[in-house]
């Protein structure tokens, strides 16, 4: 994938623009709800689960999946924000870089998958080419 259609996805505004980029993360091995919670991340500097849950329309749980993954990728921060209440605090999250960076390894591992692909069709053609020339021979 191109970082040229990267960027026209990321030069569109709105939800149309989210859920398209959202697609484009699916289409190349991105898990929905990781790509849902990235896209919405991107859209916001600092953020909480609860809005995370809106924007995504996802499940708090599905939230925290997701967030826990991308934390262990090393691509979310997390700010734990206490208000002087007693309890847990609520944690906020951001990504940690551009977008195009927390993306790039997906991006790097679907080019090696198109290789791997290409080289494999590659000498698919080889080998009926050669069994096509030994039939006719």
């Amino acid at each position: 994938m191109s970082n040229l259609l990267l960027t026209k996805v990321a030069q569109k505004r709105g939800s149309r623009a989210g859920g398209e980029l959202v697609e484009v993360l699916q289409s190349i091995g991105v898990q929905r709800n990781y790509a849902l919670v990235l896209t919405s991340l991107s859209a916001d500097d600092w953020t909480d689960s609860t809005n995370l849950q809106k924007s995504c329309g996802l499940r708090q749980p599905e939230v925290s999946v997701a967030i826990r993954e991308l934390l262990e990728g090393e691509m979310v921060e997390v700010e734990p924000q206490r208000n002087g209440q007693r309890g847990r605090p609520r944690h906020m999250y951001r990504l940690k870089g551009g977008l195009f960076e927390i993306i790039k390894p997906y991006v790097d591992e679907a080019e090696a998958e198109l290789k791997k692909l290409e080289g494999n069709l590659s000498r698919l053609n080889e080998v009926s080419e050669a069994l096509a020339n030994n039939a006719t021979s």
